[in-house]
């Protein structure tokens, strides 16, 4: 048995169970997180049939389906034990279906550890593939259906130009006049940011700070004036968020160019 071959088999199968545990849960993690405690129950099989032999000891196990849950983040000691829960039953389906294709093809069980051959590593990196590569597949067409726009922003001497994308989940208006709302990072943009804007997050509810500027231009490749507030994120964002919303401005203003040819 060649050692690298157990660990990779092992980091495989480790990927595998804590994309399912996610997926069960539907808690999104990122993806050097999984690989960095797939990495690490892979250390822990390699060294528990060369070096520490006493790893292979039931009261020990349980201790590392503990900090494999970790991989999948959580708020709350209830969300814990329900990530550790997910692991174990992950754990079970995937050592289940792994022993019964390493029986299939010849090979079994010793010492508490499955041995297949080369089958049984097809069968895990065919399972990792069909995994991984639905996501990878749907990330490559956000990023090529996504929008991106310049934004430039006038407003009391002070000219400011970001980059945004035109993001379908920015539905966040100005209360008072209804108007969408740009949300972007600018800090030189602050002083000005003194009008209270009520949002909605994914971790709750909370209050951005904005104002009207006096001169807003949206650019896809032609420049649009834009009727639109304009919140500013404390956090540095790698695009501005511009609201659908706003497009129907840079239409309207479209139409009134071509009325006016």
């Amino acid at each position: 048995m060649y050692i690298e071959l157990y660990f990779i088999d092992n980091f495989v199968m480790n990927l595998l169970i804590l994309l399912l545990a996610a997926a069960v849960l539907k808690r999104r993690t990122t993806v050097r997180r999984l690989i960095a405690f797939a990495a690490l129950g892979g250390v822990y099989a390699v060294l528990s049939v060369t070096y520490l032999h006493v790893l292979m000891t039931p009261i020990l196990k349980p201790v590392l389906l503990l900090v494999m849950s970790l991989a999948i983040p959580f708020h709350s000691i209830k969300a814990y034990a329900l990530n550790v829960l997910s692991v174990f039953l992950s754990t079970a389906v995937a050592g289940g279906t792994a022993y019964a294709i390493a029986a299939m093809f010849g090979s079994g069980e010793s010492g508490g550890v499955v041995y297949g051959g080369v089958e049984l590593r097809v069968a895990l990196f065919t399972a990792l593939l069909i995994a991984v590569l639905p996501r990878f597949i749907r990330a490559i067409q956000r990023k090529n259906s996504v929008r991106r726009v310049r934004i430039r922003i006038e407003h009391k001497g002070t000219v400011t130009e970001v980059s945004g994308i035109v993001d379908s989940g920015n539905t966040l208006c100005e209360p008072l006049s209804g108007k969408c709302v740009i949300v972007l990072y600018a800090p030189e943009l602050l002083p000005f940011a003194i009008l209270p804007i009520p949002c909605t997050t994914a971790s709750g509810n909370a209050i951005l700070y904005g104002f009207f500027p006096e001169k807003l231009i949206i650019d896809d490749g032609k420049p649009h004036p834009c009727d639109a507030f304009v919140a500013l994120s404390t956090q540095k964002l790698s695009d501005s968020l511009v609201p659908e919303t706003a497009l129907p401005y840079i239409i309207e203003t479209d139409i009134k160019e071509e009325l006016q040819c």
